[in-house]
């Protein structure tokens, strides 16, 4: 299954023909019938011809009509398929898993696999949580990939280091984060997986490395303890908790008083 072409038929015919369907046959049926974009049902004929209908408006409902499907085939053998009729829709309609990224660093193709195992979990959301005491471990300051609006370069805040309550285990990934191109790569995984990024920003507690790493750029570039230049630009250390944009944001404004 789904390893050629001629046997995945799609059709926006609600009135499809059936003479010509044979065993092993998937049909994908994009269908206004089906209301919600999660939304899916999955039959398995007699004959063994596979029926996936889902709405238009979006492939979440062909993802997970195709992931029920397999896991189907996982559990019986596609030899052995019963027949089957399935209509699905998730209870909830976020799902979501936050994965923090700040403390531990992890690979860019560990993320992007984690992606593809959350999306066949039936997940939707992947919340990615970038800083934290130990660091900031994502770069978008790159003009090839994201443009900033007033022209701010705040790559000088990616790194990280130990927290300051760790004496005899020190961060293995010291001064990793992600680059632009790499936060590229995970965000179209994550698209092609139905996973939407929520990127979670802990302010203003939470913050040590930030004002860490400000201190340490304005000692070295000798200005006064409220704005140093970099680049060109000035920066205050309020200016610093500027995010960018997405539909969702996650700032974890805990332990403010």
């Amino acid at each position: 299954y789904f390893t050629s072409k001629e046997n995945i038929r799609i059709s926006y015919d609600k009135n499809i023909q059936k003479d010509n369907y044979s065993v092993g046959d998937i049909i994908f049926v994009l269908s206004e019938e089906i209301n919600a974009e999660e939304e899916f049902e999955l039959h398995i004929s007699v004959e063994k011809v596979v029926t996936i209908k889902a709405n238009p408006c979006g492939c979440r409902g062909v993802l997970y009509g195709a992931n029920m499907f397999l896991k189907y085939v996982r559990e019986y053998g596609r030899n052995n398929l019963p027949e089957m009729a399935i209509k699905s829709c998730p209870a909830t309609k976020e799902r979501t898993v936050m994965l923090d990224c700040a403390r531990k660093y992890f690979t860019p193709e560990w993320i992007k696999n984690f992606i593809r195992m959350i999306s066949w979990m039936g997940y939707n959301s992947l919340e990615l949580h970038f800083t934290e005491e130990q660091g900031i471990r994502m770069n978008i300051w790159d003009s090839d990939f994201f443009k900033s609006a007033n022209g701010n370069d705040f790559s000088w805040i990616c790194g990280s280091k130990s927290a300051r309550w760790v004496e005899n285990c020190p961060d293995p990934d010291a001064g990793k984060f992600f680059n632009a191109a790499e936060i590229v790569e995970i965000l179209k995984t994550a698209e092609k997986y139905c996973i939407e990024i929520i990127p979670a920003f802990d302010m203003p507690g939470h913050s040590n490395y930030l004002t860490y790493t400000y201190r340490k750029h304005v000692s070295t570039l000798g200005a006064d303890d409220e704005i140093f230049r970099y680049h060109g630009n000035v920066y205050t250390l309020s200016g610093c908790y500027e995010n960018g944009t997405a539909r969702f944001i996650n700032n974890g404004g805990r332990e403010y008083t």
